[in-house]
């Protein structure tokens, strides 16, 4: 059964139609890299999944939740999808462990103290339980994406989204961030993310999407996209 399922999903702007007809359906445990040049729509479909841009047309259906219903209830379905977003949007009024347990605290109503101490956890796990009381102006880009990735985990989502996590930070911090998101890979969290970074998507992920022309242009295993790409488009970048 499909976690998620999108089905001639559109999306258009004023002067522009980025999404014109992408189906998909994703899996529990999926590890979906999307790739494609810049200004094809990979950031917009992310967006389009958790209802941040309106789709034009289109159903998005997750855990059989139909997303693009009127009467859906999006604040309840966007807890389930975690969001990770390339410049990294924490709170900067509030230190770390502020930043982690807002959400779970105010959303969740999970007790102010178990979200603390799961919070600190999570930190823990990616290296920066020893700067919980730092502020965001405090920190490098790499540990501050890092608190961004444990703030989208910290509501326990479904799945979730990255955008770009790494196109900010200089080759250091990429190393630091895409260790933490192969770590949640191997821990079977279900993921998108839209990279730029060709190694990274083929080590991490089970499949690749190449979005190009409003469509899902080539879809296959790494192995499929990087090495024996079937469409001549796809095989004339497969070096990036």
């Amino acid at each position: 059964m499909s976690l998620i399922k999108v089905e001639h999903l559109q999306k258009a702007f004023e002067k522009s139609m980025p999404l014109k007809d992408i189906n998909l359906e994703v899996h529990k445990g999926d590890v979906i890299a999307i790739i494609g040049p810049s200004g094809t729509g990979k950031s917009t479909f992310l967006r389009c999944l958790n209802r941040l841009e309106e789709p034009t047309a289109g159903t998005i259906t997750m855990d059989g939740l139909v997303l693009t219903d009127s009467k859906c209830d999006l604040p309840k379905a966007r807890r389930k999808i975690g969001m990770v977003f390339q410049s990294f949007n924490l709170f900067n009024n509030l230190n770390v462990i502020e930043n982690v347990i807002s959400a779970p605290v105010h959303l969740l109503k999970m007790p102010r103290e178990e979200a603390i101490q799961r919070g600190m956890q999570l930190l823990q796990l990616v290296g920066m339980a020893e700067r919980a009381d730092r502020f965001p102006d405090e920190l490098s880009g790499g540990q501050k994406q890092r608190v961004s990735i444990v703030r989208a985990i910290a509501m326990q989502p479904e799945v979730l989204l990255f955008d770009e996590p790494t196109s900010a930070l200089d080759p250091t911090m990429t190393a630091e961030v895409l260790s933490v998101i192969r770590n949640l890979a191997e821990q079977g969290m279900t993921m998108l993310i839209v990279t730029h970074e060709m190694k990274f998507a083929r080590d991490v992920a089970n499949r690749i999407l190449y979005l190009d022309e409003g469509v899902i242009y080539e879809e296959g295993t790494p192995e499929q996209i990087f090495d024996r790409p079937q469409k001549e488009k796809r095989a004339a970048s497969s070096s990036g």
